[in-house]
């Protein structure tokens, strides 16, 4: 894979994550392919899900436990299907979680 260091860090950041595993980053159009059955799209947000946790779980651990409140933002957060999942992951962290959505694409 060749190109500059700015092309490659813009095809991670743009290109990765849900749009490299299943052709779109829309949340929604991922919840509609898991509720019609695609196991790879379950696959792929619950590995997603788990990862996010993973990150936060971390801050916990630098933090050593003295955390406050958990903030979540970003357009996936509008889902409430995700903020309820991740949320069963990390609930334990902190005595509250705030949810603030981004933009609707």
């Amino acid at each position: 894979m060749g190109g500059t260091r700015h092309a490659l860090l813009d095809r991670i950041q743009r290109h990765g994550g849900l749009l490299a595993y299943l052709g779109t980053d829309d949340i929604r159009e991922v919840e509609r392919r898991i509720d019609a059955g695609n196991q790879r799209a379950k696959l792929i947000y619950d590995a997603m899900i788990y990862q996010i946790a993973k990150e936060i779980g971390a801050y916990g651990a630098v933090l050593r436990g003295k955390i406050d409140a958990v903030v979540l933002t970003g357009g996936m957060t509008l889902s409430p299907r995700l903020v309820r999942q991740l949320k069963s992951w990390i609930s334990y962290l902190a005595p509250r979680t705030f949810v603030f959505p981004g933009k609707k694409k």
